[in-house]
C-alpha cells in the first residue's frame, strides 16, 4: 500500500489560513455590530449633509411658486427662491416658465377672486420683474448677433398697466437674436404712430381682459386701414391663455399663451414680413408718444416712449 502521508515539503491544503494552521475564529457579533453603527452615523452626518450641499433637490414648481406669491405679496424679495432654483441648475428657460410665469397667473386669479388689492397685485408683479431681471443676469445668454430683419414691437393693449409677460417675451427674443422695441400707447393711433414710425417686422400685443376683444379687432383694423405695408400682428397675455380662439375671432395673424409659443410665433410670421422690407428705425425709438401709466418697471426707459431692447 503506497505512503500517502506528507512530506517534508509537503501540506495539506486548509481553506483558511496558511498550511499548517488552523482557521481563524470570526469577529465577535458586538464588534461587526459597531462597525455597523459607526458606518450609519458617518453616512447620516457626514456623507448624506455634504450630497445635499452638492446637489440639492430640485425645486417643486407649483409649490414653489404658490410660495413665492406668499413672499411677494408679504413685502418679500423672493431671491432666496430664485437662488434654490439656480443652485439646483435650472436654466433661465425654466426658472421663467415654470416660477415666475405661474406666480403672475396666481396673482392675478387672486385679484379675479378679490383675495388681494389691485395695488397689491401692481407691486407684486413690479418685484417679479425684478426677479426676471435678476435671473437674466446670473444666467446671460450666448452673445447672439440682432437680425435687422427679426425686429418686433411689443405693447400692452392701450390703456392696460401690467406688462409683466411682455417683458419675459422681449428677454426670449433677445436671447434669441431678435431687435425687441417697446410702446406703452395712450391710445390706439398712438400705437399706430409708432408702428408707422419704427417699421418692424412682427407687433406684438399683450391682452389682458377677453372682454376687449371688441376694442382689439377694431385696432388691428385701424393698422391695416393706416399702413398699407402694415406688419402681421399676433396677439398673446392672460386673455389668450384663457381664450385662445380671440385672436381668430380678432382677425390677429398668429396667437401665443406664453414667452416660448410668442418665439415660436413671431418667427414663424417672418414670411409674412416681406412685405415690409425697410429695415427698423431704431433711432426713432426715444419719440414719446403718450404719458403711459403703472409703476416704474426695472431695465425701463422714459415711460410711454417707445424704446429698444428689455421692457
Amino acid at each position: 500500500m503506497p505512503d500517502l502521508s506528507p512530506g517534508p515539503s509537503q501540506a495539506l491544503p486548509f481553506p483558511f489560513g496558511s498550511a499548517g494552521t488552523a482557521p481563524r475564529a470570526p469577529a465577535p457579533a458586538c464588534a461587526a455590530a459597531g462597525h455597523r453603527q459607526t458606518l450609519v452615523e458617518a453616512l447620516q452626518h457626514q456623507v448624506i449633509p455634504a450630497l445635499r450641499e452638492r446637489h440639492p433637490p430640485p425645486p417643486r414648481p407649483r409649490a414653489e411658486s404658490e410660495a413665492l406669491v406668499e413672499e411677494l405679496l408679504a413685502g418679500g424679495s423672493g431671491e432666496a427662491l430664485i437662488d434654490r432654483f439656480l443652485r439646483a441648475g435650472w436654466s433661465f428657460e425654466a426658472l421663467a416658465l415654470c416660477l415666475l410665469a405661474p406666480a403672475a397667473v396666481r396673482l392675478g386669479e387672486m385679484w379675479q377672486e378679490d383675495r388681494c388689492s389691485s395695488a397689491a397685485v401692481t407691486l407684486g408683479l413690479w418685484r417679479l420683474r425684478r426677479l426676471l431681471a435678476r435671473a437674466a443676469e446670473l444666467l446671460p445668454a450666448p452673445i447672439c448677433a440682432p437680425n435687422p430683419a427679426r425686429s418686433i414691437l411689443l405693447a400692452p393693449l392701450p390703456g392696460e398697466q401690467h406688462d409683466f409677460g411682455l417683458a419675459m417675451v422681449a428677454e426670449f427674443l433677445l436671447r434669441a437674436g431678435w431687435i425687441v422695441l417697446h410702446s406703452r400707447p395712450c391710445h390706439q393711433k398712438a400705437l399706430v404712430d409708432d408702428i408707422r414710425a419704427l417699421r418692424p417686422a412682427v407687433v406684438g400685443l399683450a391682452l389682458a381682459s377677453v372682454e376687449a376683444e371688441g376694442e382689439v379687432a377694431l385696432l388691428l383694423r385701424l393698422i391695416r386701414q393706416s399702413l398699407p405695408d402694415a406688419p402681421p400682428v399676433m396677439l398673446g397675455g392672460p386673455a389668450i391663455a384663457r381664450d385662445p380662439d380671440l385672436a381668430r375671432r380678432c382677425g390677429a395673424d398668429a396667437a401665443a399663451c406664453c414667452a416660448r409659443s410668442a418665439l415660436r410665433a413671431a418667427e414663424g410670421l417672418l414670411p409674412l414680413a416681406s412685405r415690409n422690407p425697410l429695415p427698423v428705425r431704431m433711432e426713432r425709438c426715444v419719440r414719446s408718444t403718450g404719458t403711459g401709466g403703472g409703476v416704474p418697471e426695472p431695465r425701463s426707459g422714459r415711460h410711454g416712449a417707445p424704446r429698444l431692447g428689455r421692457c
